[in-house]
């Protein structure tokens, strides 16, 4: 990708909207370079300035008359995209600048950097050009460009600043060189929306640009399939498909740790830190393990139950890739929030005609008559096999089946709660709503419809908070922070960016025009105090009592006293003993040992404990002194 920056003399101009237009360009250019920066890891990128005063660039050095391609500058050659590139781009101002140099010369420059860069080779190729389109133009070579184009399948986006769609029109009492001055941009702009057009490509005005980027965009993903294989529906019949990835969740990035010793040192390096892990024996702590010698154990209680390598091959589940259909049912008998994981994206094999033509009479099957395909999903060879949903999906140009994954019965949670439903009759007659509140409750729904709760560029109400057009603000804040950190390492963290912040915040329009709605709603559900729960007996908890050592903590069981009647009495602990008294010490007061004075008893006590497995730690007791205190040891 080549990025060509207008540095002429009008770009030096105040815009439209009153700001510079040099300034609006260069921070389209770095809105882009940060774009390619956090997600275009492979993405090379070029960067190339027309109108400098200065010539560089391979093509006007290889002609050497000094006519052809002037006053264009290559800044960068094509490479990845780097902070340095970013800090010489952020530097630049109209001092660089302030000659006039045709646009079309810029466009061939470019065409020449990745002509030398990609060859022959398979790349996605593309020009960004930024510019005013206030410098002169010649059209002779414009077939040319536009060919060159096309034969390498390269795409052309203009960002123009303040083009027509801007609303750029000379002011009544401009001068005669500010309306000569607007008939070359007029005509120029014209120019640059042919060769668009010519080339598949696209004019944007700055303004949006900048809106479109002002989010950092989600990472860029290959479509890659990751399914290859037959949907089975019965032993003798099945159909060839591919499987993508259509909806999943955006991870968090992972932070990497540095070497703090290392940035503070004249040759940081790449300050990584490296984590070195050993194994000790309980044992002998001195003595290092090494992995070979260890094996896994699962807990069945307190015990750790060995299992090697051996025992997990033989208790694995082998199993072969596979999408068998188990059946077919109504649509209506899957819920959604049965749903878990991402979603997937089944088609027929593509290229594969009668595959094609059997994927999609299913498809249309299955949506006509409303059912859903229910199938044992295993995507690899011996991984865990999954029950998954097939939903029909048809388009105009497109028949698939979305898959989502269904619970096992393990994975369900069972909740009791009391019933809600009016027409329930074991609903409490408090919990049923008045009819005057069903109207204003639905009345405040309606008022919150996001259908029409946005307003587009020409006034029209369309529907607002799309899953498209509304980005994760954690993440967008997250990249920002990032961003401003790569540039200046001490810079502090700025305040939430109003793109982001709107993200987070209702629509203040909706909000207004649901006013009336929300005091309906209000005055109909009216809330007061309630006196009962006042009255409520307050619950006494371990963690209050020892947190006051003032209060009485009452320990029958272990801190009893006689009191009348043979009745225990609490006692008041001193302060020393309620700041030590924990939960641990109570339990490990317990027995733990069998007397000879009630055995049963204690034998029964110690089995209860919960703290320590005294009868798996060894035989607590002693059989021989138990069996010569006996009574009956003198007689045997």
């Amino acid at each position: 990708m080549v990025v060509i920056l207008d540095v002429g003399r009008t770009m030096c101009l105040a815009s439209a909207g009153g700001g510079a237009r040099f300034g609006d360009a260069v921070k389209a250019v770095t809105m882009l370079l940060q774009q390619k920066i956090l997600y275009g890891k492979k993405d090379e990128i070029g960067v190339v300035l027309f109108g400098t005063a200065e010539t560089k660039n391979t093509l006007a050095t290889a002609l050497g008359d000094g006519e052809q391609y002037q006053h264009v500058t290559v800044l960068h050659e094509i490479g990845p995209a780097t902070v340095d590139v970013l800090r010489s781009v952020m530097a630049l101002d109209c001092s660089v600048g302030g000659a006039t140099a045709d646009f079309i010369d810029a466009l061939v420059v470019a065409m020449d950097m990745i002509v030398r860069k990609t060859g022959k080779k398979r790349y996605q190729r593309r020009v960004f050009l930024v510019t005013d389109a206030g410098s002169p133009a010649n059209a002779s070579d414009l077939q040319v460009v536009v060919q060159q184009f096309n034969n390498m399948e390269a795409h052309l986006n203009v960002i123009g600043i303040d083009f027509q769609v801007d609303g750029c029109t000379p002011p009544p009492d401009a001068t005669a060189s500010q309306h000569l001055r607007s008939k070359v941009k007029t005509d120029n702009e014209r120019l640059l929306h042919k060769i668009a057009d010519n080339v598949n490509g696209v004019v944007i005005p700055v303004s949006k640009a900048l809106e479109l980027m002002s989010y950092f965009r989600s990472k860029s993903v290959l479509q890659r399939s990751i399914f290859r294989g037959r949907l089975e529906i019965s032993p003798i019949y099945h159909i060839a498909v591919w499987s993508f990835i259509k909806t999943t969740k955006q991870s968090f990035p992972t932070l990497k740790r540095i070497s703090s010793v290392s940035a503070g040192s004249a040759t940081p390096g790449s300050m990584q830190v490296r984590q070195e892990r050993t194994l000790q024996s309980l044992q002998d702590p001195d003595a290092n393990v090494s992995r070979e010698e260890a094996i896994k154990g699962y807990k069945y209680g307190k015990t750790l139950v060995p299992f090697s390598k051996v025992d997990e091959a033989a208790l694995k589940l082998s199993t072969e890739r596979c999408m068998r259909m188990i059946g077919f049912t109504e649509a209506s008998s899957v819920q959604r929030y049965h749903y878990m994981g991402p979603t997937e994206m089944m088609v027929g094999w593509p290229g594969d005609t009668h595959a094609l033509t059997a994927f999609s009479a299913l498809v249309r099957a299955m949506a006509e008559t409303d059912r859903v395909g229910i199938f044992r999903y295993v995507k690899t060879k011996n991984s865990a096999p999954k029950l998954a949903v097939c939903i029909p999906h048809v388009k105009h140009d497109l028949d698939c089946l979305y898959v989502q994954l269904l619970p096992f019965a393990e994975n369900l949670r069972s909740y009791q709660f009391p019933p809600m439903n009016p027409t329930n009759s074991a609903t409490k007659k408090a919990y049923i709503p008045s009819p005057e509140q069903l109207v204003s409750a639905a009345k405040l729904i309606t008022s919150f419809d996001l259908m029409t709760s946005a307003v587009n560029e020409d006034g029209e109400q369309v529907e607002d908070l799309k899953p498209k057009e509304v980005y994760n603000p954690v993440l967008q804040r997250f990249y920002q922070c990032v961003a401003q950190r790569a540039l200046d390492p001490a810079h502090p963290i700025s305040v939430v960016d109003p793109a982001i912040d709107k993200l987070v915040k209702p629509n203040e329009r909706l909000v207004s025009q649901a006013a009336p709605a929300l005091e309906a709603f209000a005055a109909s559900f009216p809330l007061q105090k309630s006196e009962a729960a006042a009255k409520l007996e307050q619950r006494s908890y371990w963690r209050d009592q020892l947190q006051d050592a003032a209060r009485d903590v009452t320990l029958d069981s272990y801190t009893g006293g006689s009191g009348a009647a043979g009745q225990k009495t609490p006692r008041r602990l001193s302060r020393d003993l309620a700041m030590d008294l924990s939960i641990e010490k109570l339990i490990a007061s317990g027995v733990t040992a069998v007397g000879s004075v009630t055995p049963v008893k204690d034998f029964e006590e110690m089995m209860q404990r919960r703290d320590v497995d005294l009868v798996i730690d060894g035989t607590p007791f002693d059989v021989w002194s138990l069996s010569e205190a006996s009574p009956l040891s003198s007689g045997l």
